[in-house]
């Protein structure tokens, strides 16, 4: 089973020059059975700021590209992301999670904006929210009784209501989400960073505060214990603290370099998990990190880079004492496509490098240059006509 899903996840094809990837890079065009997960696997994907990115983006050609290249096309917004998730959850309906990340923008927040989300979130196959300092603070014009969503799977274990001093109910936020897969019961534990918060912030703050987050986490870790979780998650948002470049292939866990120089030394997860006991922690799920995948103290992090343009994913071994590194892949992200180069089966102008260009541009030539609909997973990918709907009311 490793080996088929790394022939077809990682693409390590004959059309690979030296094991670097040619065609198909971050896309998964088409479909195998093989890529089914059985009992003890899980496959995560984690999306962030989507409150921020509901529009399509521009990408455009460089000047190192053939003439007959496509000069632009579009990238992302959130009704391509919504089929993209579909698709997810059609292949892996109960072998997938998704986890993600509103990350409301203030400062540039209008009722319009507010009028596309509150229709459009709903709509997307979301297993966990992550609540956050801008979802706390949600601007008080719209809807300040209820919020925005006040009906989505909220999670947050470190902010708390004053008063009760419990995990906050607002939007019906809870402190943990349990999930079954096959014969794993995984608890997630939400914690945002109080360095998120700025200063003008801190002063605003009314009814809640922080709490540290090894405090909460071993808080809830006991609760989970006590349900029968076997795996604990930890879903965790911070400043963005790291660098790293898209990955176009992947690795087993087991086989990855942990990559901690491309982080800052005050990076708030670390000390978090130095702290904590070992075990107490499986896996992170860390949006805004900057990075698409790293390791910290032998516990796997699946971050974020690019959280405009791409999914990221993991494929979970499970087993009674944790995670099965070996057979654990860390899985390039997905781009978010809405067209594909027909000769290469992804959206990518150039790669950045001259050798790897060339070759794609051979296949590109033979294809005439042309485009053909974006397919994920064996399945072509339109904007959701639901969410397009919406998207076109202007007031």
């Amino acid at each position: 089973m490793i080996k088929a899903i790394l022939l077809i996840f990682i693409l390590l094809t004959p059309s690979c020059l030296d094991n670097v990837l040619i065609k198909e890079i971050n896309s998964y065009p088409e479909w195998n059975d093989s890529l089914k997960p059985n009992e003890d696997e899980l496959y995560l994907f984690l999306v962030a700021d989507i409150g921020r990115n509901l529009f399509p983006k521009s990408e455009q050609k460089d000047s190192t590209s053939p003439k007959p290249m496509p000069a632009t096309w579009n990238i992302g917004g959130i009704s391509i992301l919504s089929s993209y998730l579909d698709t997810i959850k059609r292949r892996f309906p109960k072998r997938s999670l998704l986890f993600a990340t509103l990350n409301i923008d203030k400062e540039r927040f209008d009722p319009l904006k507010a009028k596309y989300l509150t229709q459009i979130i709903p709509l997307l196959p979301i297993d966990s929210f992550l609540m956050g300092i801008n979802e706390l603070m949600n601007p008080p014009a719209i809807a300040p009784d209820q919020g925005l969503f006040p009906e989505l799977p909220w999670v947050n274990s470190n902010i708390l209501n004053i008063k009760s001093g419990e995990s906050t109910l607002q939007w019906g936020n809870l402190p943990y989400k349990t999930f079954e897969s096959g014969p794993h019961k995984i608890g997630v534990i939400g914690v945002s960073s109080y360095k998120l918060v700025s200063e003008n912030e801190k002063t605003k703050i009314i009814g809640h505060y922080f709490q540290d987050p090894v405090t909460s986490i071993l808080r809830t870790k006991n609760q989970l214990k006590k349900e029968g979780v076997s795996h604990i998650f930890l879903f965790y948002q911070s400043p963005r603290s790291c660098e790293g470049s898209i990955p176009q292939q992947g690795s087993s866990i087991a086989k990855f370099q942990a990559r901690a120089k491309l982080c800052n030394k005050d990076y708030e997860l670390n000390s978090i998990l130095e702290k904590l006991p070992p075990g107490t922690i499986d896996l992170v799920l860390a949006p805004q990190s900057g990075m698409s995948h790293h390791l910290i103290k032998d516990i796997p992090v699946l971050g974020t880079s690019r959280e405009d343009t791409f999914i990221q994913a993991l494929k979970l071994s499970l087993n009674g004492e944790g995670i099965n590194f070996k057979e654990s892949i860390f899985l390039p992200p997905i781009k978010l496509c809405h067209i594909m180069l027909a000769g290469t089966s992804d959206c990518y102008h150039s790669l950045g490098s001259s050798e790897i260009d060339d070759k794609r541009f051979e296949y590109l030539e033979k294809s005439a240059y042309g485009l053909i609909p974006a397919r994920f997973l064996g399945q072509d990918i339109l904007p959701n006509p639901s969410v397009e709907k919406i998207l076109s009311i202007k007031n």
